[in-house]
């Protein structure tokens, strides 16, 4: 044997037992997690699997509230908890997401909107519905409302994704790779050693459940799937019926350029910015009836930073008067 194969044997060896370990690792805390941290809604079978939702509220128009990328249904419980004071609200987590099961299909615009059709039908929320997306939450959204425009009374669009952005912001795409890295560091159980997107805040008991929710192997595996169809997603968006243009909008954009990508370097921000807001802007001339706004003080997660915005912009979407967060 060669003198130096034997030590390169050694070190492939080593490696496989270290990723051997590491994927132990993470098998054993989610199982931990998953104990610690039970649904706090409840799971809706839709043929076969089940997608976690929560629901509060009565009346109508119901509200259907779209995760970002990453979020779940806990992502917009402030908004959920004000808007359900006079109406019926869903928050949901897409197959793979939160405490939904996994999905065999590829993540695309389609197959997402399948589901979100499929647990609507068990819902039987008031309709038409005003649905709220936020991030890649718009995908699923905008091919159902562009296939079902009589089931939509309106649409907040919290600086979400689009067939136009897909189309005009490459920048985008690029999502793909670090999703799916974070991904495989998952299946290794690095994931939380690296901890690429700082999940640490003053309650740590918070922290926790958003590490088990982010960094479990379910939820990555859903993430890189949906960043690997966004071309497929751009053309089921392109192929589909026009929108109806006097559905009522408003899009709301992020004042401060950051957390779309935590990967992204600042110049790659920078370069990304005025693709954005010309897409969301695109995405706005497609209505008769829409406004679009700049929400000053968040980044990207308009949701969870500014809910007082997108309840706001619900209210407008109804014709009813704003309203300030801390009177809910």
């Amino acid at each position: 044997m060669k003198k130096w194969l034997r030590p390169a044997i050694g070190v492939i060896l080593a490696l496989l037992l270290l990723a051997g370990i590491g994927a132990g690792y993470q098998i054993l805390v989610e199982r931990r997690e998953a104990k610690r941290f039970p649904a706090p809604g409840q799971l809706v079978d839709i043929g076969g699997r089940r997608l976690h939702v929560t629901c509060s509220g009565a009346g109508a128009p119901g509200v259907l509230i779209e995760a970002s990328g990453l979020g779940s249904a806990l992502q917009s419980a402030a908004v959920q908890r004000a808007l359900a004071i006079t109406q019926r609200v869903c928050s949901y987590d897409r197959a793979g997401m939160g405490w939904s099961d996994s999905s065999p299909y590829a993540a695309t615009a389609k197959a997402m909107e399948q589901d979100l059709e499929q647990l609507l039908a068990r819902l039987h929320l008031p309709a038409p519905l005003i649905f709220i997306a936020s991030s890649a939450g718009g995908l699923s959204v905008e091919l159902y409302a562009r296939e079902h425009p009589e089931r939509v009374a309106g649409l907040v669009w919290v600086d979400a994704l689009s067939g136009d952005v897909l189309d005009r912001v490459p920048e985008v795409h690029r999502l793909q790779r670090s999703a799916c890295l974070a991904r495989d560091a998952a299946w290794m159980g690095a994931i939380r050693l690296i901890n690429p997107l700082h999940l640490q805040t003053a309650d740590e008991a918070v922290a926790a459940r958003a590490a088990a929710l982010t960094y479990r192997r379910g939820t990555l595996d859903a993430v890189c799937s949906m960043t690997q169809a966004f071309d497929a997603s751009a053309e089921q968006i392109r192929r589909a019926p026009n929108m109806q243009s006097s559905i009522p909008v408003i899009v709301l954009i992020h004042g401060e350029p950051r957390d779309i990508d935590p990967t992204a370097s600042t110049a790659t921000l920078a370069g990304l910015e005025p693709k954005w807001r010309a897409a969301q802007e695109q995405f706005s001339r497609r209505f008769s009836r829409s406004k679009l706004l700049v929400v000053e003080h968040s980044g990207h997660l308009i949701v969870s930073e500014r809910p007082d915005a997108v309840v706001n912009a619900v209210r407008e979407v109804q014709g009813l008067p704003a309203a300030a967060l801390h009177q809910y």
